[in-house]
């Protein structure tokens, strides 16, 4: 071996064994060694399995069974409400409400009280007639709100396009009250609602 490939030798094994170190810092030439502390366990994902029913915190939306619910405020009646089948999966199970009622509410528990979540398309479709008629939602009175599967994607009010996809849309239909009339609107089950008009 020459003297030039030792000392190229040398400079690598100097090399490896800085870059192989554990990262952890060495005390100095002469100082007491440091005491070894614990290192939290390292964060990596558990599988599990996705919840029936999810409330992200940040968004305020209720997730169940492909709808979308927001809050609103409401409170139960005592002993009036059942758990959803299967929404218990997610380990916080989803109620409703059996016998008197809004059957198109959902309901959380949050320590010793209920909170009230409405499908997203009914805040939707309060607001845009309260917008309409120019009032405040208040004055707005929710009738009724069916579960429908419309025909197209037009929510079954063709006159809104010329062209309406032929796919069955899941949805609702959702009566609505104010100023002593009633007014129905055509939902999907997220966020799209229309105003259907009055038959002749």
């Amino acid at each position: 071996m020459t003297p030039r490939s030792a000392v190229l030798l040398c400079l690598l094994l100097a090399l490896l064994a800085a870059c192989s170190g554990d990262g952890a810092e060495r005390p100095a030439p002469g100082a007491p060694p440091a005491t070894p502390t614990a290192s939290p366990p390292p964060d990596g994902p558990s599988p599990t399995p996705p919840p029936a029913a999810t409330a992200p915190p940040a968004e305020g939306l209720l997730l169940l069974d492909g709808a979308v619910y927001v809050p609103v405020d409401g409170a139960p009646a005592p002993g009036a409400l059942e758990p959803i089948p299967g929404s218990e999966a997610s380990g916080a199970p989803v109620y409703r409400a059996v016998g008197a009622g809004a059957p198109w509410l959902r309901y959380t528990r949050e320590g010793a009280s209920y909170r009230a979540w409405t499908p997203r398309p009914v805040r939707l479709a309060v607001e845009d007639l309260a917008a309409g008629l120019g009032v405040r939602p208040e004055a707005v009175t929710v009738v009724a709100v069916e579960p429908v599967e419309w025909p197209n994607a037009c929510l079954g009010v063709e006159e809104v396009a010329t062209f309406c996809a032929q796919v069955i849309t899941p949805g609702y239909r959702i009566t609505l009250a104010a100023g002593g009339a009633e007014y129905v609107y055509h939902a999907d089950r997220d966020a799209r609602v229309i105003r259907a008009r009055p038959r002749a």
